[in-house]
């Protein structure tokens, strides 16, 4: 079960994103400290103003999507959307939580006429990459060095789905 969660999820948030950043630390732009050094009121806020969603298996949460529109309403930019903090916990790889987030993404982006979802992945992440172009992504750029870590850095691919393609 795929749902949007709200500022009252802030405590199911925060499992999936110290997953996340525990589980894949070099996919995500932020670090585990600079999540830990986060307040609930800094996680509420981002629920608050971005698309967030969870995957769901029983009670447990099991991956989390997030995108948001890169531009205001009214502006040249206004049709395009980033896609954030895509992940899916490792056992539950292969068992559809990654189709089924990025259909709910895609389903509500496009309704909220958005016309473009873009994205930056790590171009080790072989999985991801491979998941993005099964769905349709295209890589459409490459930035080197685009996330320091302590034991070096790590390029990232640019990557567009285009929804009225």
């Amino acid at each position: 079960m795929i749902r949007r969660l709200a500022a009252r999820d802030v405590g199911l948030w925060k499992e999936i994103r110290r997953a996340a950043l525990e589980e894949a630390p070099l996919a995500f732009g932020r670090t585990l400290a600079a999540f830990h050094d986060q307040s609930d009121d800094d996680h509420r806020a981002r629920l608050a103003t971005s698309h967030t969603y969870g995957a769901f298996h029983g009670d447990s949460i099991t991956g989390s999507a997030s995108w948001r529109a890169l531009g205001p309403s009214g502006t040249v930019e206004d049709h395009r959307a980033g896609l954030y903090s895509f992940f899916v916990r490792r056992e539950r790889h292969g068992q559809g939580d990654a189709d089924a987030l990025l259909a709910r993404v895609v389903r509500d982006a496009s309704a909220a006429g958005i016309l473009q979802i873009e994205l930056d992945v790590v171009t080790t992440n072989a999985r991801a990459v491979g998941f993005y172009r099964r769905a349709g992504f295209e890589q459409v750029g490459l930035t080197p060095r685009a996330l320091r870590r302590d034991d070096g850095f790590a390029d990232e691919y640019r990557m567009i789905l285009r929804l009225d393609a």
